[in-house]
C-alpha cells in the first residue's frame, strides 16, 4: 500500500505567518505614513522657495521698468503656470486673497500668509536718515518657515 503524503500547510503554519505579517505591517505602515507626511512637507518647501524665486523676479523685471521694486497682489500672478487646483475636491494650491493655501490628497490643508508691502505707505520698513524704503517687500509666514513647525 502507497501512503499518501499531505500537502498544504498546517494550521499553526498558517498562524505563524499571519502573525509575522500582522507584525510586518504594525511596523511598516506607520513609517510609510511618515514617509509620505515628510515626503509632502518637503514638496511645499520646495514649492513655496520657488514662488519666492518668482516673486522677486517679478519685482526686479517690474524695477527695471518702473525704478520700483512692486510684488503682486497674487502671488501665484508671479508663476508662469499658475499651480494645479481642483475645484471639485479643492485639492492643490490656491490663494483666497490672503493665505496661500494648500490641501493635500488626504484633505488635510496648511496655510502660508502673504503680506505684500505697500512702498508708498512705508510697509517696508525706513532707511537709515529716516526716509521710506522706495522698494517694495513681501513676507510669506506659516509652516516650515522662520520656525514655524508642521
Amino acid at each position: 500500500m502507497k501512503k499518501k503524503l499531505n500537502e498544504g500547510f498546517t494550521l499553526i503554519e498558517l498562524i505563524v505567518v499571519m502573525v509575522l505579517l500582522g507584525i510586518l505591517a504594525a511596523v511598516a505602515v506607520p513609517r510609510m505614513t511618515s514617509s509620505i507626511r515628510d515626503a509632502e512637507e518637503k514638496s511645499e518647501m520646495k514649492f513655496i522657495a520657488d514662488l519666492k524665486s518668482a516673486l522677486d523676479l517679478h519685482a526686479s523685471d517690474h524695477f527695471i521698468k518702473n525704478s520700483v521694486m512692486d510684488y503682486p497682489d497674487d502671488p501665484f500672478d508671479a508663476l508662469a503656470q499658475r499651480p494645479f487646483h481642483d475645484d471639485m475636491t479643492g485639492e492643490g494650491w490656491h490663494y483666497n486673497g490672503m493665505s496661500i493655501v494648500h490641501v493635500r490628497n488626504d484633505g488635510n490643508y496648511y496655510e502660508w500668509d502673504y503680506n505684500k508691502g505697500n512702498p508708498h505707505n512705508c510697509d517696508c520698513g525706513f532707511d537709515a536718515a529716516g526716509h521710506c524704503i522706495e522698494s517694495g517687500c513681501y513676507e510669506i509666514t506659516g509652516p516650515g518657515l522662520d520656525g514655524h513647525s508642521y
